[in-house]
């Protein structure tokens, strides 16, 4: 069957809480925002980048920051002490870069509080069922994402049940196992190689192969309807663009005759021998001649005098 090669690739991102619990020493935390507003050049900062306040305040990063031109990233911080100094509640709280003071970033990175940093006395850490079901979880929801583009994007397709070649891979995690989190990133990327058929090509192909296999049995018939209920690949050959596939449907047919070809075979003949010519004819169930004048036991040789109506 020729058909069409088709591959799509998607990078998508999830956020997974944490489960890990242990007892903190008081650990302060909170959760502050970093804006990149160079609209041309991305950045990205280790974990445990320093942030400052004005008052001199030492907060760390609990995780990589990666910042887009012009975007923007939550993250969590904890304290350098734990010390009550170190609680602010004030939203409008805004940070320096020690690292990037000095440099052509230092007044391109924005960094607010955005959740108050507050001391807890239960820390929550990454496990490594988290990271397992990070993983399962990110890989569902790629699934997902590419069918839904393969069903938007290919809409008046045909796919085979079991789609092709499916292949996904985790390119970051934000934390390691261990690490203070509240929750963790994953991001990955998939893609997906198949072979699809346009529905419309899929029916024309099979109609015209029906039709020559009646050519060849002498049968007569059109197709009125061709449903299609299920379609299962064997085997797809990416290099020839070719897919073998099994079928299940229905095909509603209608006998066929043309009228032509029955007026040239019984014009001139004899009334006896005109139903021997229809019998021959599978598809009549019954058939009625009128002649006139109907003393006539001769059809006319004259085709144009020969009228017939199909019911």
């Amino acid at each position: 069957l020729p058909s069409e090669y088709i591959e799509i690739e998607k990078n998508h991102s999830i956020r997974q809480k944490t489960t890990g619990i242990r007892e903190g020493r008081n650990s302060i935390t909170g959760k502050v925002k970093f804006i990149n507003k160079d609209t041309i050049n991305p950045i990205s900062l280790v974990p445990g980048t320093r942030i400052q306040t004005e008052e001199g305040y030492i907060y760390r990063t609990m995780e990589r920051v990666n910042l887009e031109a012009g975007g923007e990233q939550e993250v969590n911080v904890f304290a350098d002490k734990n010390d009550s100094k170190y609680i602010l509640s004030d939203l409008n709280t805004k940070f320096k870069i020690p690292g990037l003071i000095g440099t052509q970033w230092e007044d391109k990175i924005e960094v607010r509080l955005i959740e108050p940093i507050i001391s807890d006395s239960e820390v929550k850490f990454v496990s490594i069922d988290d990271i397992n079901n990070g993983k399962i979880a990110l890989e569902k929801q790629l699934q997902e994402i590419i069918k839904q583009e393969l069903k938007l994007k290919y809409a008046h397709y045909i796919f085979p049940e079991e789609l092709g070649i499916f292949d996904s891979k985790i390119v970051n995690i934000s934390h390691k196992i261990g690490q203070q989190a509240d929750e963790i990133i994953l991001t990955g990327s998939a893609s997906l190689k198949t072979m699809g058929v346009k529905e419309s090509s899929l029916k024309n192909f099979l109609k015209d192969m029906i039709s020559k296999q009646n050519l060849r049995k002498d049968l007569n018939f059109k197709i009125i309807n061709l449903k299609i209920d299920s379609l299962r690949m064997n085997n797809f050959y990416l290099k020839n663009k070719e897919l073998n596939v099994s079928l299940k449907g229905e095909i509603e047919v209608k006998a066929d005759l043309n009228p032509n070809n029955l007026i040239t075979e019984i014009a001139g003949q004899e009334t006896a021998n005109v139903k021997q010519i229809i019998q021959r004819y599978d598809q009549v169930e019954k058939a009625e001649l009128t002649l006139w004048p109907f003393w006539l036991s001769k059809l006319p040789v004259d085709i144009s005098k020969i009228n017939v109506k199909i019911r």
